[in-house]
């Protein structure tokens, strides 16, 4: 009966993963499914070119534009042609954000334009996003479109990034709260960072680094569920003329930077320091302002340890979760990348060992599941930690049958136990046959 039920559940569990699959899946579905277009070249004018052509780049392919000659069918509604710029967002790091519309569907993006140094650049750029296309996560903000434009009046080439087109930021969050000296409510902010850790933790399993994380690229598509965006590559981000001038245009671009990436050296654990910069000033914005938090930012860097004068505000403040933000900060924050702590510490820290409860609030979107990765993680847990885990998360099932699989399978000395078998017991004497 035992392994009857245990075969129920592990369905059940195995169906919501499903319809996580089901998501995303319709999420590529419903992008725009087009064919390739040809180069644009011609049409910018400017004369055809023997090299390899530029690439159009869709979600749901990432087949390359037919070169010049070749044959390849086009329609009007192709590349900048089919979008209607509406009005134009503060300058990002590296381009201009242009609000979009679609001519034909009426629906809005944001499309990045970002001007490269030359076609070589450009087509590493391209090269370097196109995994990206194919990311499934319902925590993630996917590129529906790259494309390259020539600019004749200016000459100049521009990478164009499509982007969906959402109004409200952790930005927008942060600046509302701080005006108003309030603190952000504890069950959303947690509810939102399970989200961030989600999708983060999914992006360094596969070895994607996001690069430019910050309050402004993580976006609210609804009250209660946050998206990742812009992700951004080397290619990009190595451009050091451009960094500079954005320095020195908006100084707050790089302070969410972890210092190894001011000098261009980015990695999982630089996405860490940033990530640690966006929960210190989302914790903060109560009782410090914009220019305070933007000065501790860019002072960490340098001097850590300024870190613990705003922990003990926090207490001070009342700031909610302040115990756990005093335990988790200062290992997110380390100038040595190698000290740092990995998205997956973070989250023991949050949701297993503190009082962050991700069994009261949703993590995923429809469903008040544990994510997958902390059920994984149990997996790697030794004896003492699986029994705090099911203790803390005892209304999760699909957490209390993944726990007690693993104590299943645990050998007998990570049970504590004597693996040395016991003697067999002795056989009992034989009694004499009957004879009748």
């Amino acid at each position: 009966m035992a392994d009857i039920r245990v075969t129920a559940d592990t369905q059940r569990i195995n169906q919501l993963g499903m319809e996580d699959e089901v998501q995303a899946a319709t999420e590529v579905l419903c992008s725009r499914l087009a064919l390739m277009p040809t180069s644009r070249w011609d049409r910018a004018g400017r004369a055809p070119r023997t090299r390899s052509p530029l690439s159009v780049l869709r979600r749901g392919s990432d087949r390359r534009c037919p070169a010049e000659g070749e044959p390849g069918r086009a329609s009007p509604g192709d590349t900048m042609e089919k979008y209607q710029v509406l009005h134009q967002l503060n300058p990002g790091a590296l381009g201009v954000n242009l609000v979009v519309e679609e001519t034909e569907t009426k629906v809005k993006h944001v499309i990045k334009q970002v001007e490269c140094i030359d076609e070589h650049q450009a087509n590493k750029a391209l090269e370097e996003l196109m995994p990206l296309l194919k990311l499934q996560h319902a925590h993630i903000s996917v590129y529906q479109e790259l494309f390259i434009i020539w600019n004749k009046e200016i000459s100049s080439l521009f990478l164009c990034l499509v982007m969906e087109h959402n109004t409200i930021s952790f930005q927008k969050v942060i600046e509302s709260k701080r005006k108003a000296k309030a603190a952000i409510d504890s069950e959303w902010m947690q509810n939102v960072l399970g989200q961030v850790l989600d999708a983060l933790e999914y992006l360094h399993q596969l070895d994607i680094v996001h690069r430019n994380l910050k309050p402004s690229n993580i976006v609210l598509v609804s009250n209660d569920h946050c998206k990742l965006q812009d992700l951004s590559c080397n290619a990009l981000m190595l451009d050091k003329a451009k960094w500079n001038v954005r320095a020195e245009q908006d100084p707050s671009q790089k302070s969410w930077m972890a210092p190894e990436a001011l000098n261009f050296s980015f990695s999982q654990k630089s996405d860490i320091w940033s990530l640690g910069c966006i929960i210190l000033d989302m914790a903060s914005c109560s009782f410090m302002d914009g220019a305070e938090a933007m000065r501790l930012r860019r002072s960490l860097r340098q001097c850590p340890d300024g870190l613990q004068g705003i922990l003990k505000a926090m207490k001070e403040e009342q700031v909610p979760d302040a115990e756990t933000y005093a335990l988790l900060l200062p290992l997110m924050l380390q100038i040595n990348p190698l000290d740092r702590i990995t998205t997956r510490d973070v989250i023991h820290i949050t949701f297993v060992k503190s009082s962050f409860k991700s069994s009261s609030i949703a993590l995923t979107l429809h469903q008040e599941v544990v994510p997958p990765f902390i059920t994984n993680m149990l997996l790697e847990s030794n004896i003492a930690s699986l029994l705090e885990v099911m203790q803390n998360l005892s209304s999760q099932p699909e957490v209390q049958l993944t726990a007690m699989k693993r104590l299943l399978t645990m050998p007998e000395d990570e049970l504590g136990r004597d693996p040395t078998p016991a003697p067999p017991p002795a056989a009992p004497p034989q009694a004499d046959p009957v004879v009748h």
